[in-house]
């Protein structure tokens, strides 16, 4: 799958991480970037719990109105610790598509 931008959120706090991810995704669409990659990261927790950054970005780009779709990363890419964003194709005035 191509991707046309990626954007790291390891080591970030949760609110940061939401902040930089809404940010790129606005950003990515002006640019009318169709896929993107977010690396979120793989880390196991020692409490056993889910890693927190990958579920937050699992419920937040599930919330987002410009995103299609997201998918985990070829292993080249990042594997688990990565996903694919599909974002929705934007209808700029004056243009015909």
């Amino acid at each position: 799958i191509p991707f046309e931008g990626s954007l790291d959120l390891h080591g970030m706090s949760i609110e940061k991480a939401r902040e930089l991810l809404w940010d790129f995704i606005a950003e990515a669409t002006r640019l009318e970037v169709r896929c993107v990659r977010v690396t979120h990261g793989k880390a196991a927790r020692l409490d056993g719990k889910r890693p927190l950054i990958k579920s937050h970005v699992n419920t937040w780009l599930r919330q987002h109105p410009q995103v299609l779709g997201f998918t985990s990363c070829l292993p080249r890419h990042g594997g688990t610790g990565a996903i694919y964003v599909m974002l929705k194709r934007t209808m700029l005035e004056g243009r015909d598509e």
